[in-house]
Order: structure tokens, then sequence, then C-alpha cells
């Protein structure tokens, strides 16, 4: 028998909350938590505040409906980041996700993908992004990255990997947030 709670976890764990038993099948209560508690709790713009301000469990949000990208200064300019767990010893309170970079000569700018992001060799060849001269960026492990490439047919030759660690700019830095309200986040009241 699973407890339902009238306030959902995700949006907090409070004293006493109040619960109830047998009234919705554990089935349901199942697709209830999977669906829409954990879509609004974990990916959504109510979801990052709660995260940010440690309300509720604190796991890292995921994000199918939330794009969070570094608007400037321009070595992290494009860089899809997240949320930092708060209190942290950190001047900052973002962080890079595993994404790649590709140099766009028309733009004279890095483009940044995760890797379910990343287009098609046919699309990065058309844009140009493949043959730039300048070095492909990666954030996150980048044999990992480089296998997730492989993976969608694009095969890259790397003759030297230089690593250098650019982090989050200590000041504040602003973030272009593109957010997705679908119908799970609509079934949600208010």
């Amino acid at each position: 028998m699973h407890i339902e709670h009238v306030i959902p976890q995700c949006l907090g764990v409070f004293k006493n909350n109040l619960t109830l038993t047998e009234l919705v099948c554990n089935d349901c209560n199942q697709f209830f938590g999977d669906n829409l508690e954990l879509a609004l709790g974990r990916d959504s713009l109510e979801g990052i505040a709660r995260y940010r301000f440690g309300i509720g469990p604190q796991k890292v949000p995921f994000f199918k409906r939330i794009c969070l990208k570094v608007e400037g200064p321009q070595q992290v300019k494009g860089v899809h980041v997240i949320p930092k767990l708060p209190g942290g010893k950190a001047s900052h309170d973002i962080q890079a996700v595993s994404q790649v970079g590709f140099f766009s000569p028309s733009t004279g700018e890095y483009e940044y993908f995760t890797m379910a992001e990343v287009p098609s060799k046919v699309e990065l060849e058309e844009k140009g992004l493949l043959s730039s001269s300048r070095p492909i960026i990666f954030y996150g492990e980048p044999k990992e990255l480089l296998e997730g490439l492989k993976g969608k047919g694009i095969d890259i030759r790397i003759t030297e990997i230089k690593e250098e660690h650019v982090d989050m700019p200590p000041a504040m830095v602003p973030v272009r947030v593109r957010a997705r309200i679908d119908a799970i986040l609509l079934t949600c009241p208010p």
C-alpha cells in the first residue's frame, strides 16, 4: 500500500503532512509521482526555484522542458548550465553540464550541444561546424562525449587534447532560460 501525500513531497516535506490511504490505487499513485510530481518538482521553473532554495528533495533537476544557457561573457557564452545546490563554497551558483561545442564560422562563436541535442553529421557540416580549424570544446569527460558523437555517426579524430579548466565567472552572469510548458505541467494546479 502506498501513502498518498496530499502535498507531494517534491514540493517540500512538512511536519504532520496530510496523507491518505486506500483512496488512489497503487498504479495511479505511482503514475502521479513519476509523471506529474517529478515534472513539477524537478523539471519546471518552479522546480528550479525550489532546488535553489533547498525546498524538497535536493536532487539535481533534470531538464527535458527547460534549457539554461549562459549569455556572457564570451569565453562561456552559450554553455548549457544547471543550478548548483545552495550553500556551496563556490562563488557562482551554476555549473556546466556535459556538452560539446563547435566553432561556427558564420557567427564567430561556439555553438554548444548536449548529447541529446547534437544535430546530425549532415546538419553540422551544412552549418560549417565540422570544418572549422578551431578546437572542439568538451564540458564533461572527453572520451565519453567522443563515444556519444561516434554513436551519432560523427567520428572525430583527436590529435591533441589540451585540458583547460574554464569555470563559470565569479560575478553575476546572465543566463537565458527557455522553458516548455506542456500538457503535464498544465495539468498541475498553480
